[in-house]
């Protein structure tokens, strides 16, 4: 909150241990000269993010932070963030009776927003006071190619399925789950049968089946919800949100196809 006495700011990241004269200008008038007024960045006050395990998880899962807290307690956590939303602050209230020294590397619970979009994602980590944001080292990211990073995937999951057999000439198939793209980046297969997209959002996908001229065959490496053909053999239906392959987990899965 920012008034005629008093001003609050967020300071900025900044790699060199180095005290700074804090300086305030209105108008391109700068303030007069404060002794006192000078900010010092510490490695020691800095907290640090080394690793998430796991690295990958669907809206609703848990994953760990690691790293040194900086922290006397959870209290003083602020947040944890994938991408922009905040972890479920709940889950590691729990923890708060630990006593935290500057080098611990206790794990910090954080469960995916159940209303989290699946991508990839940056994390971050700001607690309060004098310890502000956290440092992400490089042990951090993982790879998704040369070219690009991330540090946490969310991927959709599939809850439910509409029905679990069919015609082959088509019919109208509704996927309920979370994590799908609300932006209508959601593709569907079964097998590597197409299934076209009526209707989408980040709950729910219709699409329209594909006539089938021939038996699909079974395809073992996809792991998700088996839908079977009427006269027609095995297929699986898969769900991919954005670029990101999905993790599928539910109520109808097959327990005798072999899953990745």
């Amino acid at each position: 909150m920012t008034t005629t006495t008093q001003i609050v700011c967020d300071v900025p990241a900044h790699d060199v241990e180095e005290s700074l004269q804090v300086k305030v200008f209105v108008d391109n008038l700068r303030t007069g000269t404060c002794s006192s007024c000078y900010w010092y960045y510490s490695y020691w006050k800095t907290p640090q993010i080394e690793y998430l395990i796991p690295s990958a998880g669907s809206p609703g899962s848990g994953t760990n932070f690691y790293g040194r807290q900086r922290i006397s307690s959870t209290s003083d956590i602020d947040y944890l963030k994938i991408g922009p939303l905040r972890c479920d602050k709940s889950n590691y209230v729990d923890i708060a009776e630990i006593t935290f020294n500057s080098w611990d590397r206790v794990p910090i619970p954080c469960d995916v927003p159940s209303d989290h979009e699946a991508g990839y994602y940056t994390v971050s980590q700001r607690n309060k006071q004098a310890t502000g944001h956290a440092k992400r080292l490089n042990s951090l990211p993982v790879y998704k190619d040369s070219n690009s990073s991330y540090d946490f995937a969310v991927v959709p999951r599939i809850d439910s399925i509409s029905a679990n057999s069919g015609s082959k000439e088509g019919q109208i198939l509704n996927i309920k789950g979370s994590g799908f793209s609300k932006s209508g980046q959601n593709t569907v297969r079964l097998g590597d049968t197409p299934c076209n997209i009526i209707s989408q959002d980040e709950r729910e996908i219709v699409c329209e089946l594909q006539p089938r001229a021939s038996n699909p065959s079974t395809q073992g490496y996809h792991s998700g919800l088996k839908w079977e053909y009427y006269q027609g053999a095995s297929s699986i239906a898969t769900v991919k949100s954005g670029s990101v392959s999905p993790t599928i987990t539910g109520s109808r899965l097959n327990s005798d196809m072999p899953l990745n």
